[in-house]
C-alpha cells in the first residue's frame, strides 16, 4: 500500500535529468508506515542510473523534512523488478510531452503520444 502523505512528501524529489518527481515517474513501489517509522521501496529508470545514490538520499531527506518526528525512515533501492514507462502517472507522461489531450470543434479527441496518434469520438 502507498500512503498519500508519504507520496506527497516524495514528490519533492526530482529526477535530475528529467526534472520530474520520482512519484510521477513511477519509481516508488512501496511507501507506507510501519510500527516504527516509514518504509519506502523505490527503483530507477535504469539499473545503471548515475543518480541512484542521490535519489535515495534525497528521498530520505524529503521524508525527514515532512515527518521530523519519525526516527526510523528507511528507503530501499529495488532493482530486481525493472521499471517501465507504464508505471508513470498521467502527470509524468504529460510533463514529458507523452500525453496531451485536445478536443476539436466536432467533439473528437486526439490523444497524442510519441510515435502514436489515435483519434476517436466520445
Amino acid at each position: 500500500m502507498n500512503d498519500p502523505q508519504i507520496l506527497a512528501a516524495l514528490k519533492d524529489v526530482l529526477d535530475p535529468e528529467l526534472g520530474i518527481n520520482i512519484v510521477d515517474l513511477g519509481l516508488i513501489y512501496h511507501a507506507d508506515w510501519t510500527p516504527v517509522g516509514i518504509e519506502v521501496a523505490m527503483t530507477l529508470t535504469a539499473p545503471t542510473c548515475p543518480a541512484a545514490e542521490l535519489l535515495v538520499e534525497q528521498a530520505g531527506s524529503a521524508l525527514r523534512r515532512h515527518f521530523p518526528e519519525m526516527r526510523n525512515i528507511r528507503v530501499d533501492l529495488v532493482l530486481d523488478r525493472r521499471w517501465s514507462p507504464d508505471r508513470m502517472s498521467e502527470d509524468g507522461r504529460r510533463a514529458l510531452g507523452w500525453l496531451r489531450t485536445t478536443t476539436d470543434s466536432m467533439g473528437a479527441i486526439d490523444a497524442i503520444m510519441p510515435a502514436v496518434s489515435t483519434r476517436w469520438k466520445h
